[in-house]
């Protein structure tokens, strides 16, 4: 016996149960008493040698290299064999039978290296109690099922492969958990090969480094408190609702990578997942959706850092991150983004900037109403920076403090860009028009002093109003008049400008009218005056007729020179009527543009 032992109170080592007793045909195996010899000298036995083992030769093993499932249970649980404090460790062995520690307390560290269970039913470890299991780059032809285990140090399955579904429901794992390199092959009836839903892990999860798996991996509820790596990843297989990653509900203190070529054949749903640090999705291929046809499912999900949807990212389905809460930045440079729907985003919140450049122009449904961004970076160099087409981008209610990137877009542009949520993809028919969006663009230029570039924003809404909203007739024609006369008060002098038109043209009106007898003729009695006044001849007694002053008067109401009070055109003249026409639409359009430029001037029309 050893100073240093998991059980120093071991007196004799007793015959494997139900071995002796069956008689001297059943003696323990030679490599099982050098297993028993070597636990207890805190030896590793190997039975490989030199060399890299071989799965498929795993097969041929024979006697010389099989352990029973029974001998090494006694090792770990029984409390009459005396075991070293470094555990029990084996390498290049066939495990024969069932190993099965359902319940047990596990004295020692138990670690298998290359080693071959070759039992058609599952490793059991339900509610089990270890310090510490190591199954590295071994074949386990049963799976492994380990519901409520828990694990006072770690448990590395790194580099193994599971023929059967691996099940960890509701385990405990104080350090870290490990299928670094693993191989998981089997599934449940559910299609899932990896299930541990609810558990939690004390460090690091590790999917990475060539893992692989042909069904689902089901993480939801999980709480870990480290990162989880996924880098590389192949999950092959999906469960029957199409999703290969599940990890509804997971909290994670660290970050998740799913990136460096990581692919899945489903899609990869964590909805209401809360994150410490950020996302990385950068060059992931998820290639296949779930039932709703989405790729990337992440619904209210909360993360303190970034998500990064970048780097030749792709997605065969719709990036639904509906009401999500990110505390740093959203990229999607380089993103491969699938239609009919692209990004399902509504409700966003984005701490950071939202970097929009996809690979390929988009042609997908972007959905960003409500959402809100510290900053937008598009890049227009990009032809219309690969926003997708008109009637697939939704924009009401999104909000941003500022607009960022090398390439910006000009004012055209982004009103171009405003204008994709009114329209579908193949006609002109107005849909549901929103103020907000232009709103919210006129207030960024405002706040970064661009206030032509405000004012012209502006001015569009109102104009595309009349365009794209629901008016009457007698609505767009006020919307039409208020366009061309002032712009909707953002340049009253326009109606000005109109006023100088039409007096130009009722004073040439008038000069020639002057110069037509009887046409133009005083509008009070003359009768005793002597001689009497005409528009061309002056008396002393009456006020002379001139073109000028009585265009002004005619025109712009606000001034009175008398020369309408004293001067008409005669209705019964030749061409007189005319005149007097001419009049009237003069007077009514003074009035109209008059009270437009004070309007404008005052900011009346400006008010919403």
């Amino acid at each position: 016996m050893t100073k240093s032992s998991c059980d120093q109170g071991a007196r004799a080592a007793p015959a494997i149960e139900g071995q002796h007793e069956r008689g001297p045909d059943d003696p323990v195996e030679p490599p099982e008493q050098a297993l028993l010899d070597h636990a207890v000298a805190g030896m590793r036995l190997d039975l490989a040698g030199d060399g890299r083992v071989d799965h498929e030769s795993m097969n041929e093993w024979g006697p010389a290299r099989t352990v029973r499932a029974a001998v090494l249970r006694q090792l770990l649980v029984e409390p009459q064999r005396p075991v070293h404090s470094k555990g029990v460790r084996l390498r290049g062995a066939r495990i024969s039978g069932r190993l099965d520690l359902e319940s047990a307390t596990v004295r020692c560290p138990l670690l298998l290296e290359d080693c071959y269970l070759d039992g058609p039913e599952s490793v059991v470890l339900d509610y089990a109690t270890v310090h510490l299991i190591v199954l590295s780059r071994c074949r386990v032809v049963g799976g492994l099922t380990a519901d409520l285990l828990v694990v006072t140090k770690g448990l590395d399955l790194g580099g193994s492969a599971f023929e059967g579904v691996v099940r960890l429901l509701g385990a405990e794992i104080t350090g870290q958990l490990s299928f670094r390199g693993a191989k998981l092959t089997g599934t449940d009836i559910e299609g899932n090969a990896l299930v541990g839903d609810g558990m939690k892990v004390g460090s690091n999860v590790l999917l990475d480094q060539g893992f692989s798996a042909t069904g689902a991996v089901r993480l939801p509820n999980t709480a870990i408190t480290g990162p989880l790596f996924c880098s590389g990843a192949k999950l092959a297989g999906i469960d029957d609702y199409g999703n290969a990653l599940v990890g509804d509900l997971m909290r994670v203190s660290g970050s998740v990578f799913l990136d460096k070529e990581f692919t899945a054949a489903g899609a990869v749903r964590l909805p209401e997942t809360d994150l410490t640090g950020s996302l990385t999705c950068r060059s992931a291929k998820l290639t296949g959706t779930d039932d709703a046809g989405n790729a990337q499912v992440g619904d209210l999900m909360r993360v303190s850092g970034s998500v990064f949807l970048d780097k030749e990212f792709s997605a065969a389905g719709a990036v639904s991150v509906p009401g999500a809460r990110i505390g740093g930045s959203l990229s999607l440079d380089g993103a491969e983004l699938a239609k009919p729907i692209a990004v399902q985003a509504s409700g966003l919140r984005i701490g950071g900037q939202l970097a929009w450049a996809p690979r390929w122009a988009v042609q997908g449904l972007v959905d960003l109403e409500r959402a809100a961004v510290h900053r937008l970076d598009d890049d227009w160099s990009l032809p219309d920076a690969h926003w997708p087409p008109a009637g697939q981008l939704r924009l009401a209610g999104f909000t941003y403090d500022g607009l960022g990137g090398e390439h910006q877009a000009s004012w055209r542009q982004r009103l171009d860009w405003i204008r994709r949520s009114h329209t579908t993809a193949s006609t002109t028919t107005p849909t549901a028009f929103a103020a907000q969006p232009y709103e919210q663009l006129a207030q960024v230029y405002r706040q970064a002093g661009q206030e032509t570039e405000a004012r012209q924003v502006a001015i569009a809404r109102r104009s595309d109003l009349r365009r794209y909203g629901s008016l009457t007739r007698t609505q767009k024609l006020g919307n039409w008049v208020l366009d061309k006369t002032i712009r909707y008060g953002y340049q009253p002098l326009r109606a000005v400008g109109l006023l100088v038109g039409i007096y130009a043209v009722l004073l040439l009106v008038f000069w020639g009218a002057q110069h037509h007898d009887g046409v133009i003729v005083p509008a009070k009695d003359t009768k005793t005056i002597t001689p009497a006044p005409t528009a061309l001849h002056c008396s002393p007694a009456y006020p002379c007729f001139y073109p000028a002053g009585y265009a002004i008067d005619v025109v712009v109401p606000i001034v009175n020179l008398g020369q309408a009070e004293h001067w008409r055109p005669d209705g019964h003249a030749a061409w007189g009527s005319a005149y007097l026409g001419v009049e009237w639409v003069a007077t009514g359009f003074g009035w109209a543009f008059t009270t437009l430029a004070v309007a404008g001037y005052t900011g009346l029309v400006r008010k919403d």
